[in-house]
């Protein structure tokens, strides 16, 4: 879940990384391969986590899943 609450700045991360001890490997994110570069799909994820719904319309089927093998389930149909 993603909140407007939530945090994430770079120099955050920096900071708790080197509290932490950890290393960090800095890079630039240049595509989103995880969707297949649907245009679409992108428009709504950023019309949903920064509330601009009425900017687009959306066809999207989402549905809440009580475990993985329920999800399997349905994907196999």
């Amino acid at each position: 879940m993603i909140t407007l609450k939530d945090i994430g700045t770079i120099a955050n991360i920096k900071y708790y990384a080197a509290v932490y001890q950890a290393s960090i490997i800095e890079l630039e994110l240049t595509s989103q391969f995880r969707c297949n570069g649907s245009d679409s799909y992108l428009d709504f994820v950023d019309a949903f986590l920064y509330n601009k719904r009425d900017t687009v319309h959306f066809n999207f089927d989402f549905q809440v899943m009580d475990s993985p093998n329920e999800l399997r389930d349905l994907i196999k149909i």
